[in-house]
This record gives structure tokens, sequence and C-alpha cells, in this order.
């Protein structure tokens, strides 16, 4: 596997030249590599969390008692410290060649933040705030990690290409299950 990645900086399986059309042998591997499969569903579960983080984050701040723009006012904070994160972890990932790794801890993150803010609900706004930052700075960083995970060990340039489609695609998926839990939950 390595030197089929090491090979692949030029010119990718018996790709032509010019890269200047679609190779349709990538595309079959593509769909029958069991490992694309398996980051799609990564995927679907990661922006399922994180179009729910989304949609609700306003009704989640408007519980700790703002009001108006106040509401849309906190936000702004919380998504400042989550691309300082998103960006400091995809950073040290990339530079460790460790996505795996990484991918692990930020859902570990966003697990714990999570868990954090379900039991220290009943403790005040700034518990419930913190606790809503830590499971953002957890989600948020582990789709970009994804990706560039997925480049990483898929070769041949079609295929890549191919693969990043396939996953973005199916990945939004997990959006069809945001507007459920409204239903589950009673929001």
């Amino acid at each position: 596997m390595t030197n089929l990645l090491r090979e692949d900086a030029g010119v990718a399986d018996i790709e032509p030249a010019f890269n200047s059309r679609l190779w349709w042998r990538q595309v079959f591997r593509c769909f029958t590599d069991w490992r694309v499969y398996l980051y799609v569903v990564i995927a679907i579960g990661v922006l399922a969390v994180e179009r729910c983080l989304i949609t609700y984050l306003p009704l989640l701040v408007e519980s700790m008692g703002y009001q108006d723009k106040n509401i849309y006012l906190m936000t702004i904070p919380l998504y400042g410290v989550t691309l300082t994160c998103c960006l400091l972890v995809s950073y040290m990932a990339s530079r460790r060649n460790e996505h795996f790794f990484h991918l692990s801890a930020s859902l570990l993150v966003s697990l714990i933040g999570f868990v954090l803010m379900i039991t220290l609900f009943e403790q005040g706004t700034l518990v419930i705030y913190i606790s809503l930052c830590i499971a953002s700075c957890g989600i948020f960083a582990a789709y970009p990690l994804l990706l560039s995970w997925l480049t990483n060990n898929v070769h041949g340039h079609t295929k890549r290409a191919m693969a990043i489609g396939f996953l973005v695609g199916a990945g939004n998926i997990g959006g069809i299950f945001s507007p459920q839990v409204i239903l589950i939950f009673n929001i």
C-alpha cells in the first residue's frame, strides 16, 4: 500500500499522461473498494451530528436564557473557537500523518462534550456553553480529517475524485436525521 501511494505522486495506474479523461477502471475500483464505504458510513454519522448541531444551536443558546439578537451573537464565539480547533487539529494530523488517531480523538472529545452537556445541564448557562463548545470543537474537526484521510488512502486520481464525490454526496444522507431529532425529543 505504501508503494502505491508513493507512486501516485505522478501519473496514476495506467492513466493518460494529460489526465484529460475519466479512467473507467478506477471508477469501478472506487465502487468496489470496501474502505470507501467505511468512510461513507463514518461521514454519515459525523454529518448527522453536525447538521443537528447547526440546526438546533440557536435553540440550545435560547434555552440558556438569551433572547432575540443575543442568541445569534452568542454563537459567534462558539464558531470562532471551533474554527481554531479545527485548523489546529487538521494541521497536526497532516503534519504527523495520523488522521485516524486525530479523527478518533476528535470524536471522543465531541462525545465528552455532549455527555457533559447532558449531565451538567442543571449547573448553569456557562457550563452548558463550555460543554457545547467542547462538543462543537470535536465534531466540526472530524469531517475535514475524514476527507483528508480518504484522500491519503485512495490512490489513482480518478478513483480519488470519485471517492471524494461519493463520500460528500452519500455522507449528506446524515442530514436526513436532523429533522428526526425534533420528533424524538419533542424540541
